[in-house]
């Protein structure tokens, strides 16, 4: 058994120790986080509970947690007398409880199709883009963050019902937008008919539409892959890309029940390949998002 800090926690230092446990994960190995930072900023709606445990402590188990605890003397005290580790959040480590978020063994392949058809016949509004101000919100930032104001021909992988896709022809002269679910796709073309777009069913990286793209865009899709079909979509991107292209990588950063990557490992992938350099980064506790281009290109950014 592997108890490590939360890989979703948000604190840098503390999600790359959970990221860095994790992968003994799978090999005979029980791997478990434990959150520290959520308790400040997570709230129930934002946080997928099924894989938590809890184990009760007793007054033994207190008394030395709370002794290991007060020898944290730099997060306990400050110079300025507002210490990290506050009343209030210190609250959180007096529960007779330790939570942890237990780590499912990585899967062999990404979420198969069949899955997301069956998601979206069940709902509607599928993950709230249309009604949560977090999508709204993250939508305008990823249009924002475009360092050109116009693209020759965008790819969006992808594309769900089309709310991107819809900002992404103002940027574009032509877009491309693949997903793999049919009602998905036309719903998106109820909502975007325009001429300049063309939508495509497409199971992406084993299938990839043909062309030259001067922008890839890559929103809350690539932690459904597994670790080898985002190997092989970097394969496909480098090869797809334009010269003076730019790949646009949006993610949800908290772990995902049953996906072998978050959006953290996404991002962290790309920034190892060194075929691509990023060349802008907002990051916030829910979501990351990085815009890279080709190596040696990031003098123009």
């Amino acid at each position: 058994l592997l108890a490590a800090p939360w890989w979703g926690d948000g604190h840098r230092d503390h999600r790359i120790a959970g990221e860095t446990a994790r992968i003994f994960a799978g090999s005979g190995v029980r791997v478990v986080g434990y959150p520290i930072w959520l308790w400040h900023w997570g709230t129930p709606e934002q946080i997928d509970t099924s894989g938590w445990r809890a184990l009760t402590l007793d007054d033994q188990d207190l008394d030395a947690k709370r002794r290991a605890i007060g020898q944290h003397r730099t997060q306990l005290n400050s110079d300025d007398g507002a210490p990290i580790l506050h009343a209030g959040m210190r609250q959180h480590f007096e529960r007779d409880v330790e939570v942890f978020v237990a780590c499912a063994p990585e899967r062999s392949g990404g979420i198969e199709p069949r899955w997301f058809e069956d998601f979206y016949a069940r709902h509607e509004d599928p993950w709230g883009f249309e009604s949560r101000w977090y999508e709204e919100r993250k939508r305008a930032l990823t249009v924002a963050a475009l360092p050109r104001q116009r693209y020759r021909h965008a790819l969006e992988l992808g594309c769900s019902t089309g709310l991107l896709t819809s900002l992404l022809t103002e940027r574009a002269t032509r877009v491309t937008a693949v997903d793999v679910v049919e009602a998905a796709l036309a719903r998106a073309a109820e909502r975007v008919s325009s001429p300049s777009v063309a939508f495509r069913r497409c199971r992406t990286p084993d299938e990839w539409p043909v062309g030259s793209f001067d922008l890839i865009v890559l929103s809350e899709l690539a932690y459904y892959w597994s670790p080898r079909e985002l190997d092989r979509a970097l394969e496909r991107i480098a090869g797809s890309l334009a010269d003076d292209g730019e790949i646009v990588l949006c993610h949800w950063r908290p772990a995902i029940e049953g996906c072998a990557l978050t959006g953290d490992d996404v991002h962290a992938v790309f920034a190892a390949d060194r075929r691509f350099c990023a060349v802008a980064r907002y990051a916030q506790n829910e979501f990351l998002l990085e815009i890279f281009r080709r190596a040696g290109d990031e003098a123009s950014a």
